[in-house]
């Protein structure tokens, strides 16, 4: 369980996945005017799937995105895991994604590559 910060009214909307050992989930906290007022903040969390922690290679589990996101795909690239986060104006935002480095030789998909 995760006890988000008091009075704020975050919540997670989006769908909570589980990429390579690390349960990825995004939180959303409204404007301080309330829920009927459009926008606010998003959280990124990344957590060790077995431990509920730190990913091992991370020393963080939330980072604000500085974005309300409305949506949000995963994506592998040559660099990595990215979630590709659709913000309320329409932009598209790629963040980057730690995730625990023994699971790196494992498939990501049956639809990798």
């Amino acid at each position: 369980m995760l006890d988000f910060d008091g009075p704020s009214g975050e919540r997670i909307t989006l769908d909570v996945r589980l990429i390579h050992g690390t349960l990825i989930f995004i939180s959303q906290i409204p404007n301080a005017g309330g829920s009927c007022i459009p926008g606010g903040d998003s959280v990124l969390y990344t957590l060790d799937y077995l431990t509920g922690g730190y990913v091992a290679n991370d020393s963080t589990a939330g980072r604000r995105l500085g974005a309300f996101l409305v949506g949000a795909a995963l994506i592998q690239t040559s660099q990595g895991v990215k979630i590709l986060g659709k913000t309320l104006p329409g932009q598209n935002i790629p963040v980057s994604v730690p995730i625990d480095l023994k699971f790196l030789s494992k498939r990501f998909s049956f639809r990798e590559r």
